[in-house]
């Protein structure tokens, strides 16, 4: 049978500690990385990733470490000691209605349920996050086992998640102050010092727990050595070469032909018989005449023909390729309307800057274009007029 957490009755007592400091730690840190992370994934631009990467992250160990700590701590750090029968709510819920909330010990029922759904949420938000860092960016601990295709279709699935914790955020928020004034005792500070005003009968009795320091400190060291161990495996597995990411070497003859008019583009972002298509017609190449010789023009397409038939898995030459418009013309990869949505927030003059030149310039603002991988993170914005 699970211990409860004993309710209250009128008569309260001095201040007692009820939350131990680990607990406290952690429900601060989880706050701070979890709307760390809500805040640059939902609205700060894209090449602000690494913030929202790191807050993620240590959200996740947070998470991982409370799991731990919750399953093998003692009273009240354990999960155990939530009440969280049906009885437990309905009872507290009928006496809220009438305004007259039992103080507990700990955490209320009402409490307990969020503890329950913000660390489940906040578990699947990073989880799904992981996944699509991996599938999309080609980075972090899933790089190397995660395609294109997952991560698209588990980013909607990450970002309703990531909403629906901002609206539990509001509602514990809402939940705290509403029964810190039917308590008349702030909620936020007993957590900041673990001290709650208690029961002067629960005092009594010995009903108020009290953390045993030993099984807390070893449920403490236990969380924290599974988060460690579970970093430094996500750090190895991020060393792992990407799915569907090939390292090419670019033919000199390439760079110094189509490089000297603008980027000597990645092979992936176009199928092969579209660079066909384009090297058959270059003395009207888009207005220009860009003739070659035949021996530098079969160099050339054997290349871009040959790497560009490879299975790339990134974003970039999945979205662009499936997006390019039909029609006899050579294609465009700036006529993808993947490239325009991506870059339709972009004003005319940043397109002009000296450092940029025009939109065929990749790499003015993509640091690692030459990889094909065009990841968020790499993204270089021209700041200077």
């Amino acid at each position: 049978m699970a211990a409860h957490v004993p309710s209250l009755g009128t008569s309260l007592h001095a201040r007692r500690r009820i939350w131990p400091l680990a607990q406290r730690l952690a429900h601060w840190l989880l706050a701070a990385a979890t709307l760390t992370a809500l805040v640059s994934g939902l609205w700060l631009p894209e090449w602000m990733l690494p913030l929202h990467l790191l807050a993620g992250i240590a959200a996740g160990l947070v998470v991982l470490f409370r799991l731990v700590a919750g399953l093998l701590g003692p009273p009240p750090l354990a999960f155990r000691t939530l009440p969280l029968s049906t009885e437990a709510l309905r009872r507290h819920l009928a006496l809220l209605r009438h305004l007259r909330p039992p103080p507990h010990l700990a955490h209320n029922p009402l409490g307990s349920l969020m503890v329950v759904a913000l660390l489940t949420t906040v578990g699947l938000l990073v989880l799904t996050g992981v996944v699509v860092w991996g599938g999309q960016e080609k980075a972090g601990p899933f790089a190397a086992f995660v395609g294109y295709d997952l991560a698209a279709a588990l980013r909607p699935l990450h970002r309703l998640l990531g909403w629906t914790v901002l609206v539990l955020i509001v509602g514990h928020v809402l939940g705290v102050l509403v029964e810190s004034r039917l308590a008349r005792e702030s909620l936020v500070i007993a957590m900041i010092t673990g001290r709650k005003r208690v029961d002067a009968a629960a005092v009594d009795a010995g009903l108020l727990l009290q953390a045993d320091p030993v099984a807390c400190r070893r449920a403490v060291v236990t969380g924290l050595a599974v988060a460690g161990a579970v970093l430094l495996g996500g750090v190895a597995l991020a060393t792992l070469p990407p799915r569907g990411v090939f390292d090419i070497r670019y033919p000199q003859v390439y760079l110094d032909e189509c490089g000297a008019c603008h980027d000597a583009h990645h092979p992936s972002l176009l199928p092969p018989e579209s660079w066909a298509r384009l090297l058959t017609g270059l003395d009207d190449h888009f207005g220009e005449d860009a003739s070659l010789d035949d021996a530098t023009a079969r160099e050339i397409r054997r290349f871009l023909e040959e790497t560009a038939a490879l299975p790339w898995d990134t974003e970039a030459a999945r979205e662009i390729r499936a997006t390019l418009p039909d029609g006899p013309d050579p294609p465009r990869i700036t006529a993808s309307t993947w490239w325009r949505m991506r870059h339709g927030w972009i004003e005319e003059g940043m397109f002009r800057h000296p450092r940029v030149g025009g939109r065929l310039n990749c790499g003015a603002c993509h640091a690692d274009a030459a990889t094909g991988l065009f990841a968020d993170a790499a993204i270089r914005l021209p700041t200077d007029p």
